[in-house]
């Protein structure tokens, strides 16, 4: 059986938690028996690929493919004709099954070719977020921070005034056509699926299978006791990820002169950079570094990182921690601790809180309270017995039933 996986990125290029996902399937399913796999992806936008749409990556088992920009309607960049590089790549490959994990970078029509050219291959789409239903940000947070109820073309054009409500009446038949051309969806989070529900997709059509991380993704045979005061943060530096809220959280705890001081890692190559960070977000990144000067020795700033140095990381740590305002489907840093046996906080809130089994894998906050977040910090930091309590009763990651559940899907 040949499997095509085709996402929005490369984990070499852009180490995003879809792309590393993407990957991963890509990884295990080639080195499954009776499978072979092939890895397209969006290339990154400095590489050179004017002469060509795909170029050979890796020994004929990945590729990069000529990446668009447009992100209201998603063109792609592709010459899509019968006579073109991109035609006769699908051609020759023939897979069984076609696996996409986005349409970010890669094109709504590319997927409408897909159908055409390979009218036996079984179509399976993950939805990674809600950014079919969303155009601003596919987060579902609205300006003023709340969760939206649900988009229209009014409620779009409020988040994004310089686009008329008929922009959002076009994206959203684009997105229904061309979704048309799947014959599966995966979701991996029931809330992530309930609102494309809403949205349309039969319930038929769609299955809730979680994110699959690479094999080498385990807990490191390291010593983590007296850990229990230490926090960790990874990842991207967004205002819907809450970095400000962490920190303010450790701030109020500062404040309150606790006998158990606790501490704060944050790896990020964002934040990493203090200083050189001038883009949309720069009076954010003001107040992140206003928040880390205040704090002091409480907190340590690293840089950036690969997923394989993920679980060194996690060995330093207690717990790994999370601010996001938004409702994250099954952020892939919620798995890597999992599978690292390092308990989460997290806001009790979308895909997060149904990953995050409470007093089991870690606890609940409430979303976007400081004071809140600084409340659990100090009743984790209270008893060296609750995180090991903790870790003693995390679940366990079943790489093998998620490979098993998406052959199934691939074979129905």
């Amino acid at each position: 059986m040949k499997l095509l996986t085709l996402s929005h990125g490369h984990p070499m290029f852009s180490p995003g938690g879809g792309e590393h996902a993407a990957y991963a399937l890509h990884q295990h399913f080639d080195s499954r028996l009776g499978w072979s796999s092939i890895f397209l992806a969006a290339g990154p936008n400095h590489y050179a690929m004017e002469d060509a749409d795909i170029i050979e990556l890796i020994n004929k088992k990945e590729y990069l493919l000529k990446p668009s920009n447009d992100w209201l309607f998603f063109e792609s960049k592709l010459d899509l004709s019968l006579d073109s590089q991109v035609y006769r790549f699908f051609k020759n490959a023939q897979p069984d099954v076609v696996h996409i994990h986005h349409f970010h970078r890669v094109g709504l029509d590319l997927i409408h070719a897909i159908r055409s050219w390979l009218p036996r291959s079984r179509i399976i789409f993950t939805l990674h977020e809600f950014l079919a239903i969303c155009p601003f940000q596919g987060q579902l947070l609205r300006l003023n921070g709340e969760i939206c109820s649900g988009a229209t073309a009014l409620t779009c054009s409020e988040c994004l005034p310089l686009h008329p409500p008929s922009d959002f009446l076009i994206r959203d038949i684009l997105f229904r056509s061309a979704f048309s051309s799947i014959d599966h969806f995966i979701a991996p989070s029931f809330q992530l699926m309930n609102r494309y529900l809403d949205w349309g997709i039969p319930r038929s059509n769609i299955s809730v299978v979680d994110n699959i991380l690479p094999c080498h993704i385990e807990p490191p045979a390291v010593n983590t006791v007296g850990l229990h005061t230490v926090f960790g943060f990874l990842g991207n530096i967004t205002p819907s990820k809450g970095l400000d809220l962490v920190l303010e959280a450790f701030l109020l705890l500062k404040e309150r002169n606790l006998a158990a001081t606790p501490g704060l890692k944050i790896f990020s190559s964002i934040v990493g950079q203090k200083g050189k960070i001038r883009n949309i977000h720069s009076d954010y990144f003001d107040r992140i570094y206003e928040l880390i000067d205040a704090l002091g020795s409480n907190v340590e700033v690293y840089g950036g990182y690969f997923q394989h140095q993920v679980p060194d990381l996690l060995s330093s740590v207690g717990w790994l921690v999370m601010g996001s305002r938004w409702l994250e489907n099954s952020p892939v840093v919620i798995l890597e601790a999992l599978a690292c046996k390092k308990p989460i906080l997290v806001p009790s809130i979308g895909g997060m809180a149904e990953k995050v089994r409470e007093g089991f894998d870690g606890f609940h906050y409430k979303v976007g309270c400081a004071n809140s977040l600084a409340n659990l910090l100090e009743f984790c930091c209270s008893n060296d017995s609750i995180q090991m309590e903790l870790v003693a009763n995390m679940r366990e990651l079943d790489r093998c039933d998620t490979i098993d559940s998406l052959e199934k899907i691939y074979f129905d």
